[in-house]
Formats: C-alpha cells, sequence, structure tokens
C-alpha cells in the first residue's frame, strides 16, 4: 500500500512539475476556443518578464493600468494577427506608441485623447491618476540630478494626496557617498565616457540627502518609516492641495 501511494504522488509531483514548465516556457499560440467571448492567445510566464542586460542581467516585472501595455505585448499581439489583415489593422489602431509603451485610443480607457486633425495627446486626468507608486532597489545608479527630474514626474503623476514609497539602500555617511561618485567619475575617464553618460555603478545618496530631494520634487510629506542596516524605506506623500497642510 506504501509503495502505491508513493508511485500516485511521484505521478502528481511530475505532472506538476511539466504543467509548470509548459506555463513557462511553451511559446505564444492563438487557442482554440474562446474567452468571455473574445478570441484568446496563451502567452508563456517568461514573457512577463524583461531581461535587462544593461542593468547586469537581473529579471523584473511591469505592472501597467488599463489602457497601457508593453511593447513586448504589442508585437505578440500584432504577431498572432498577421493571418488577418483586417484584424491587425484594427489592433493597430486601437493604440499608440508613446515613450517606449503602447497607449489604447479608446475614449472609455480615458488615455488618450485625439484632436480634430487626428493627433493623440495624453488626457490630463490620466496624467494626474495614479494613487501611489513603489520602487524597490531601483534608483542607486542614478545621479541627483537625474533622481530629482524623476521625482518631479512621480509628484505630478499622483493625485493630491497620493504616496511614493522606495525602498533602497542609502550611503553610511557623506564622505562615503562623496566617494561612490568619486569611483563612478574615475571609471567613466578610463572608459573614455562622457560625464552625462550612464555607467552602471552604485552611488546610492544619503538617506537626508534622498528626502531631501523628494522635497524639492515638491512632495509635501517625506519620512523614513523603516530601516535595517543600509536598507531605508522612505514614505513621501503630495500634499492634498494648495491651502492643506499635512502634520
Amino acid at each position: 500500500m506504501g509503495k502505491k501511494k508513493s508511485v500516485v504522488l511521484l505521478t502528481l509531483i511530475t505532472i506538476v512539475i511539466v504543467a509548470l514548465c509548459a506555463m513557462i516556457a511553451v511559446p505564444s499560440f492563438d487557442l482554440p476556443f474562446l474567452w468571455n467571448g473574445a478570441e484568446s492567445t496563451w502567452h508563456p510566464v517568461v514573457d512577463t518578464y524583461d531581461f535587462d542586460e544593461d542593468l547586469g542581467g537581473g529579471y523584473y516585472t511591469y505592472y501597467y493600468p488599463e489602457g497601457v501595455i508593453s511593447e513586448t505585448e504589442y508585437k505578440i499581439e500584432c504577431e498572432s494577427r498577421e493571418d488577418d489583415a483586417e484584424k491587425l489593422e484594427e489592433y493597430r489602431n486601437s493604440y499608440q506608441a508613446h515613450g517606449g509603451l503602447y497607449l489604447s485610443t479608446d475614449p472609455d480607457d480615458g488615455v488618450l485623447e485625439s484632436d480634430d486633425a487626428g493627433n493623440y495627446t495624453v488626457t490630463e486626468s490620466f496624467r494626474e491618476s495614479f494613487d501611489a507608486a513603489v520602487s524597490f532597489q531601483s534608483l542607486h545608479h542614478f545621479v541627483p540630478e537625474k533622481k530629482r527630474a524623476l521625482f518631479e514626474r512621480l509628484a505630478k503623476a499622483l493625485k493630491p494626496g497620493g504616496v511614493y514609497v522606495q525602498c533602497d539602500y542609502a550611503a553610511e555617511s557623506e564622505e562615503s557617498e562623496a566617494r561612490y561618485f568619486q569611483e563612478l567619475a574615475r571609471l567613466k575617464r578610463e572608459a573614455h565616457l562622457p560625464e552625462d553618460a550612464f555607467y552602471h555603478y552604485d552611488t546610492p545618496l544619503t538617506e537626508e540627502h534622498e528626502m531631501q530631494l523628494l522635497r524639492e520634487a515638491g512632495f509635501a510629506q517625506v519620512e523614513k518609516v523603516w530601516k535595517q542596516g543600509n536598507t531605508t524605506l522612505l514614505m513621501a506623500r503630495k500634499n492634498l492641495g494648495k491651502t492643506e497642510i499635512l502634520p
């Protein structure tokens, strides 16, 4: 009886492993049935990851709001419609390229609006419609000027009272911060790169300097909510309104 249980358990484990491998690696293809009345396409799990060689080969996942898709997803969907010119043209017309992403032209999504000439622009309501933004161990490669510009864009994109949460590691002291940037300058000189070129080298700021950049970018309230070692969790909140002051 024990042997039979072992065989059954081994068989079940094998089935699960095969199913997981199929979910991860089987290439995209059109499904032979409809899902909720719409044509469906299978995409492997690995298509949800972007393998970034420029930043050291790590992987990460993007989550986009309704009406926004990645270039990878757009190309996959176009390829799946190559045998039907009408469907392909219809799909292409339903999105517009914008900053490396593809935005929906459907007015119901509220992402883009068009003028009389058929030119699309991002709606103001969509630009400033986000409740929160999160960054995890991502920004310690950037110089303060670029960080401030990014924080300004984040502050503008958040709703009043919106929150930006950032977890990253910080320089231990101002002296350590200065050494990181001195080493970055040396590496760029050795590589014969211009001063403003991007080079993959960690240049964390002190938590005080990081918080100051967030305040300069327009966040009304910036606080450190957790720290372990040199890893710090910061929370920055956008003001609720011109006359309302946060505690």
